[in-house]
C-alpha cells in the first residue's frame, strides 16, 4: 500500500452519476491493471500519495467498492453532470489511481452496515465526496477491507487462529457449561441449544425468526456466555483495534452473505459444538418466552390493518380494543372479553407514553401533518430575530422515529434508557446583561443548561418547557458547526431562577462529553438552520450518529445515564379514522410503498426513502402497526 499522509473517503450513487464502464473497470483491477480515474471530491486538501476508499451510496448494496490513490491533486472542470455543464457549472476532482474495485452485483463488498458496526466513529452516508477518515477507524477498516478483497481460510469468519487462539478442548466446555450455564442461565442455555438446533451457524436474526423473541435477545446471550467463559478459563478479550471482543472466545463472526446478506452471523466454535451435541439437551424448550425478558405469545398481526362496515359498526370502538390488543400482544379476542373501561384505561396509558397515537384525516389534510413539513419561525421570539423556518415532524414520523429507539455503543450493546427521540442544540452564550459569570462553563460545572427569558419572548421559554427527560443536548461552540459538548436532559420539567439579575429559565443536564470538537456537518441531513437559534430541536440527525460521536471512556464515566443495552422492540400503533376521506397518495407520499411488510426496515427488500424537506434517509420499523 502506498504511504500516504491521510485517507479519504470518496463517494457514488449511480442516481447522480451513470459510471458506463465501471464493470470493465472492476475486471481491469482483478487483472492487476490499475484504472486512473478523476473523481469529484469537495476538499481541496487531498495530496498525491493520499489514500482514497470509494463507497457506494443510494440504493442497496451500498457500501465499500473502492481503494486507490490520489495521484492529482484538486482541480477544477466542467460538471459531471452533462445538463449542468451546459449551463456553464463546474465541480470539483481529484485524479485516483484505483488498485481495487469490485462488482456490487457479484462480489462480496464491504458493506454499510459492517462498516457502521465494526467503525461507527465514522459517519459512513456522507453528503459530500471528499471526507476524511477518521485515524481512529483505519486499523479496523483495513482489516475489513483484506477480509474483502483478499479473502481467507476461515470462509470469511472473523477472527483467524493466528489473531485469536482459543486452545479449549470439548471437554473444557463441558465443564464450563456443567458448572456455569446449566445450573444458572436458563436462558442463554436455550440460545447455544437453539444454534445446535440450526446447525451452529447463525445470524440473531435467524434465531429471532425461527425461535421467537427479538434479535437482541440472541446477541445479549451469546455476549453473556461468552463473557462467564472468559473469565471462568481467565482468559482476555479478542484485539480489534482499539476495542476489546468478547465473543471469539466461544464463537466465529462474519457479515451474512446469502440467506442474511448484510447481518451479523455467529458461527459456534466446534469444541463447543461438540460438548453441547453429546449434552442432554431434551429438556430445553427452543420456543423464547418469558425467561427472554417478556412475555410472547402466538398471536401476530397484520402491519396493516384496515377495519371497515357502515357507519356507527363500532370500527372506531374497536380499533382502541385492537391497538390494546398490539401493544400487549395479546388476542384480540383475549381484549375484546375484558371490561371495556379496562381496555381504555391501558390504551390512554400507552397514549401516554407514546406508544399509541391518533389521526383523523379529511381533505385537506397533507403530507406537512402525517409525515413533516416546515413552519414559519421568529429566532429568539422576538422580530429583531427575523423569520426563519423550521422542519417538523408528522405524527407518522414521530411515531416511527420513537419506534425505532437509538442504538448501541460496542461490544457491550449500550444505550440510552428511555431516551425519546429529540435532540436540542442549545448555544449558551453570555448576554449583555449576564457577563458575571461565563455561561458555558457554568452549565458545564453546574451539570444544566440555563437562558435569560427575552421580555416578551415565547421561543426559549417554549422549547425549554419543551424539552422531556433524556433528550439529547448539543450544545453548539458558536463557531460553524461544530459543538462542544453532548448531554442528556436530567429532570422532570424546567424551572425558573431568579436570584439572578435577569430571569433564567434552567433544565438540569447529565454532561456525557463537555470541551470537545465535533463537526455537525458530517451528520446533518438536508439543509440546516443549525446557527441561527440559541434553543432549536435538531430534527435532521440520527439519535444513533449523535450517539456515536461520544467517546467511549465519556459513555463509562456516565453510567449513571448509560445502561446495558435493552431494546424491547415494543409494538407501536398509528390509528387513522376516516381514512378514506383523505388523498392517501399525497398525504403518505413516497412513504405508501415503504409500509408493506417486505419493504420494512431489517427486511429481505428493505427500503428507505430520502425526504423532501429534511433530506433524511427514512424507513418504517417492523415494530410500526397502522391500523
Amino acid at each position: 500500500m502506498a504511504e500516504h499522509q491521510n485517507t479519504w473517503l470518496i463517494t457514488w450513487n449511480k442516481n447522480g452519476f451513470e459510471w458506463d464502464d465501471y464493470k470493465e473497470s472492476c475486471e481491469e483491477t482483478k487483472a492487476g491493471h490499475a484504472q486512473k480515474l478523476s473523481w469529484t471530491c469537495t476538499s481541496t486538501k487531498p495530496a498525491i500519495g493520499d489514500e482514497v476508499f470509494l463507497i457506494k451510496l443510494g440504493d442497496h448494496p451500498r457500501g465499500m467498492i473502492g481503494h486507490g490513490t490520489v495521484v492529482h491533486e484538486s482541480y477544477e472542470a466542467e460538471h459531471y453532470n452533462p445538463q449542468r455543464a451546459r449551463q456553464g457549472d463546474v465541480a470539483r476532482y481529484i485524479g485516483i489511481e484505483f488498485d481495487c474495485l469490485l462488482d456490487y452485483e457479484k462480489d462480496r463488498i464491504l458493506s454499510q452496515e459492517e462498516l457502521n458496526n465494526n467503525c461507527s466513529a465514522q459517519h459512513w452516508s456522507p453528503q459530500n465526496s471528499g471526507i476524511s477518515i477518521k485515524d481512529e477507524v483505519l486499523p479496523t477498516l483495513h482489516k475489513l477491507w483484506k477480509e474483502v478483497t483478499e479473502g481467507d481460510n476461515n470462509d470469511g469468519f472473523w477472527p483467524s487462529p493466528e489473531e485469536y487462539p482459543v486452545n479449549l478442548t470439548k471437554d473444557d466446555w463441558k465443564r464450563f457449561i456443567q458448572e456455569v450455564e446449566a445450573p444458572d442461565h436458563r436462558g442463554c442455555m436455550r440460545v447455544l441449544a437453539c444454534f445446535v438446533d440450526i446447525g451452529g451457524t447463525a445470524s440473531p436474526k435467524t434465531l429471532s425468526d425461527k425461535y421467537k423473541g427479538h434479535p437482541s435477545v440472541y446477541t445479549g446471550s451469546v455476549l453473556n456466555t461468552s463473557k462467564r467463559a472468559l473469565k471462568y478459563f481467565s482468559m482476555e478479550p479478542c484485539p480489534d483495534g482499539d476495542t476489546q471482543r468478547l465473543f471469539p472466545i466461544a464463537f466465529l463472526g462474519r457479515v451474512g452473505k446469502d440467506v442474511n446478506p448484510g447481518a451479523y452471523e455467529y458461527k459456534m466454535r466446534p469444541e463447543l459444538l461438540e460438548a453441547l451435541k453429546e449434552m442432554d439437551l431434551s429438556g430445553i424448550n427452543l420456543m423464547y418466552d418469558k425467561e427472554g425478558g417478556g412475555e410472547m405469545t402466538n398471536t401476530k398481526f397484520d402491519h396493516n390493518m384496515i377495519l371497515y362496515g357502515p357507519p356507527g359498526t363500532g370500527k372506531t370502538y374497536n380499533s382502541v380494543n385492537y391497538a390494546v390488543a398490539i401493544c400487549e400482544n395479546k388476542a384480540v379476542e383475549e381484549v375484546v372479553n375484558e371490561p371495556y373501561q379496562d381496555v381504555l384505561q391501558r390504551y390512554r396509558e400507552f397514549q401516554a407514553s407514546g406508544r399509541i397515537a391518533f389521526t383523523t384525516f379529511h381533505q385537506s389534510y397533507g403530507y406537512e401533518e402525517f409525515i413533516e413539513g416546515i413552519r414559519p419561525v421568529m429566532a429568539d421570539g422576538d422580530s429583531e430575530g427575523g423569520l426563519n423556518y423550521v422542519i417538523r415532524d408528522g405524527i407518522f414520523k414521530q411515531l416511527c422515529k420513537k419506534a425505532e429507539g437509538i442504538s448501541s455503543f460496542g461490544e457491550e450493546e449500550k444505550s440510552v434508557k428511555k431516551t425519546s427521540e429529540r435532540r436540542y442544540k442549545v448555544w449558551l452564550v453570555n448576554l449583555e446583561d449576564s457577563k458575571r459569570f461565563n455561561l458555558k462553563e457554568k452549565c458545564f460545572s453546574d451539570f444544566e443548561i440555563r437562558f435569560v427569558i427575552p421580555n416578551g419572548g415565547s421561543w426559549i421559554r417554549d422549547q425549554v418547557n419543551r424539552m422531556g427527560k433524556y433528550d439529547l443536548i448539543l450544545s453548539y461552540s458558536g463557531n460553524g458547526y461544530i459543538i462542544d459538548g453532548i448531554g442528556l436532559i436530567d429532570d422532570d420539567e424546567a424551572f425558573v431562577d431568579n436570584t439572578q439579575k435577569d430571569l433564567h429559565i434552567v433544565r438540569k443536564v447529565t454532561w456525557i462529553d463537555t470541551n470537545v470538537t465535533i463537526d455537525m456537518k458530517l451528520i446533518l441531513h438536508g439543509e440546516s438552520i443549525f446557527r441561527s437559534f440559541r434553543v432549536l430541536e435538531v430534527n435532521n440527525t440520527r439519535p444513533k450518529e449523535v450517539l456515536d460521536l461520544i467517546a467511549p471512556d465519556d459513555i463509562e464515566k456516565s453510567e449513571n445515564k448509560i445502561a446495558e443495552y435493552m431494546t424491547d422492540n415494543l409494538p407501536h400503533v398509528i390509528i387513522i379514522d376516516e381514512i378514506n376521506r383523505g388523498n392517501i397518495s399525497k398525504i403518505f407520499g413516497e412513504l405508501i410503498t415503504l409500509i408493506e411488510d417486505t419493504k420494512r426496515a431489517g427486511a429481505t427488500e428493505a427500503m428507505e426513502a430520502i425526504l423532501p424537506y429534511s433530506g433524511e434517509e427514512f424507513s418504517v420499523p417492523d415494530n410500526v402497526y397502522i391500523i
